[in-house]
């Protein structure tokens, strides 16, 4: 059978139950492999320097090198992020003949570094002189920093814990203890295997205390006090006293309960020093309640109107017309083109209402496949669908008594717009796979930069939905339309990226900001902002430079009649633009979307609407 015949599976099994694959089709079947395996393979020399004499496209792409042949023109050492671990490596090849997933810190093109798991065997001659070195490379970047980031908050945690003036426990939803400190152990007497076979209520506290202990743990978990006296007896039967304050906490997505545990048997005989243990929880818990308040404030420092920058009239009237609805509970439509800020302002309204306490809990529709976007903001039973592994709840529990801000409005596909239509309706709905009906005081705010009532004619928004959430219209102006904005806007953003790259430009010359007040601006402000980070990057010493800046130039030569184009034209034209710049390239550092300001996903949803195709090909999204 000659290496170019193709079989298909059917004839691969036939094949192989005959016993009859020849061995150009084996070969065949291990180029495929060396092809398209996921993972890098390589052949290279066993010299201190090294270089590689094969390279599978895996490889060369994880090391985000253009082509292969410019890949296998660098020494192998300079793959390594240490020089002295190709030493270390070479010296466990050559004294076992292999390494077994030596991982090292390796270097990118870029000067990026990951982590990779390397495997592979020395390939000797006859004499037993080496020859090369056959490997693989994993990339286990996600599970190495993980793998440190979970060691280094668990050691973090030990020690709080551990340094706790009580028991601590921390319980699942079953009662199940599945983590706790050594005074646990050393108060109760049980061991860790049998402890983490108890039900951390039911099996250690006394009969007669039971039902007070439930009722504190039912209220701690609706949001209550969970302070609670009560008896608990050890495993050789000893009845303890105990002075308990339960907290619910939610880790990953899961809901626990956080218990600490004062012994407080012979406190009970002299009342001081049972004073003294209730002052001891006391103080704990006003440490937590000064630390939420402390990072409401952080939430609150962040969303501050200070981030609206600008005092053009078109600006000042919006900002004007927010202020009017911020106090109310009315349900807010921000409407506005791509890169206006819809997001700042309804931080902006949020700031300024009676929900600022509680952080604005926000959700873009764009962002999400259909099949979870119902989950995330309604939330889930356990087993409503593969891998709900436990119930879950929703952007529109966690925004009860607050507000949430629905970006991208117009993508939320139908089926879910009849269950937020009865939101905003009733303030109810039932989780994802549950029955249980929720109710809610949550504050809309929903943005888009489509036509709704045109998206309404489409059949693709349904129009009582539009008629509640258009309560109260507010529209950010395009940046064309706030020029004498663009000077404030430009100071800002050096400032910003002055302080983030480590810049001292503070000179603007006049022909830079002219060329800034005569571009039309297509992407607004996140344009400008993309275009000011390029040149401040670009830009030496104190002056801003535009060496980099074609996209002014580029557009505006070439499309000198713009002014008579529709929105939606020059938006078009604008993609297709940084489209063709970027040959074509849509994600990662030098892709389009990261050009444009937009989400990938956006910018496909851009292309699908505008009709934008790769010239020569069908252009799938």
């Amino acid at each position: 059978m000659a290496a170019t015949t193709r079989l298909t599976d059917q004839q691969w099994i036939e094949e192989m139950e005959k016993g009859s694959i020849s061995e150009e089709v084996t070969q065949e079947l291990g180029q495929f492999i060396f092809r398209n395996l996921p993972i890098g393979i390589f052949r290279s020399t066993t010299d201190t320097r090294g270089h590689f004499l094969l390279a599978n496209p895996s490889l060369v792409t994880m090391f985000e090198y253009d082509s292969k042949e410019e890949f296998l023109r660098i020494p192998v050492c300079d793959t390594y992020w240490n020089s002295d671990d190709r030493r270390l490596l070479l010296e466990k090849l050559l004294e076992d003949g292999y390494v077994n997933r030596e991982v090292f810190k390796l270097k990118k093109k870029n000067g990026d570094f990951f982590w990779g798991a390397i495997i592979g065997k020395l390939k000797k001659d006859r004499s037993g002189k080496p020859i090369h070195f056959d490997g693989a490379i994993e990339d286990i970047t996600a599970s190495k920093e993980n793998e440190l980031r979970l060691r280094e908050e668990r050691h973090f945690s030990d020690s709080i814990i551990e340094a706790l003036p009580g028991m601590f426990w921390l319980n699942d939803e079953n009662g199940k203890c599945i983590r706790w400190n050594k005074n646990v152990e050393a108060v109760y007497g049980y061991t860790p295997e049998e402890i983490l076979r108890l039900d951390a209520i039911k099996d250690i506290t006394s009969s007669e205390t039971l039902p007070a202990l439930q009722e504190a743990t039912r209220r701690a978990l609706n949001g209550g006090s969970g302070y609670c006296e009560y008896d608990s007896v050890t495993k050789f039967g000893k009845k303890i006293a105990l002075a308990g304050d339960a907290r619910p906490i939610t880790i990953s997505g899961k809901k626990y309960l956080a218990c600490v545990e004062l012994d407080i048997t012979r406190r009970k005989e002299a009342e001081e020093k049972l004073r003294e243990a209730l002052k001891e929880i006391k103080q704990l818990k006003d440490i937590t309640d000064a630390e939420n308040i402390y990072l409401m404030d952080e939430i609150n420092s962040e969303t501050s109107s200070d981030f609206i920058v600008g005092r053009s009239s078109k600006l000042n009237q919006m900002l004007h017309i927010a202020k009017k609805v911020a106090p109310t509970a009315t349900t807010v439509l921000i409407q506005g083109e791509t890169g206006t800020g819809k997001g700042l302002l309804a931080h902006y309204i949020h700031s300024k209402s009676p929900r600022h306490m509680r952080p604005l809990i926000k959700l873009n529709c764009a962002n999400l496949p259909a099949t979870l976007i119902e989950s995330i903001l309604f939330g889930h039973e356990k087993g409503a669908f593969t891998n709900a592994n436990s119930s879950k709840i929703g952007r529109f529990e966690l925004a009860n008594n607050s507000t949430i801000f629905l970006d991208e409005i117009a993508e939320l596909p139908l089926e879910l717009q009849s269950k937020l239509l009865r939101v905003i309706e009733e303030g109810e709905f039932e989780r994802l796979g549950g029955t249980k009906t929720i109710s809610v005081d949550v504050r809309i705010i929903a943005a888009t930069n489509r036509n709704l009532e045109d998206e309404v004619k489409a059949g693709n928004f349904r129009q009582d939905l539009l008629f509640r959430l258009n309560v109260y219209p507010i529209t950010t102006p395009p940046l064309k339309e706030r020029k004498s904005d663009i000077p404030l806007l430009t100071q800002f953003f050096i400032n910003k990226f002055n302080k983030s790259i480590g810049k001292d430009i503070t000179e603007i010359p006049s022909h830079v900001m002219s060329r800034f007040e005569d571009y039309s601006w297509p992407g607004n402000i996140r344009e400008l902002q993309n275009v000011i980070e390029r040149a401040v990057i670009n830009s030496t010493g104190k002056t801003l430079k535009l060496s980099n800046f074609s996209v002014i130039s580029e557009v505006d030569d070439t499309n000198e009649d713009s002014s008579q184009k529709t929105l939606q034209e020059v938006e078009h034209d604008h993609i297709l633009h940084i489209l063709d710049q970027t040959n074509w390239v849509i994600e990662g550092k030098k892709g389009a979307a990261k050009l444009l300001g937009l989400n990938p996903s956006t910018l496909r949803g851009r292309m699908r609407k505008l009709g934008i195709q790769r010239p020569g090909r069908i252009t799938q999204f």
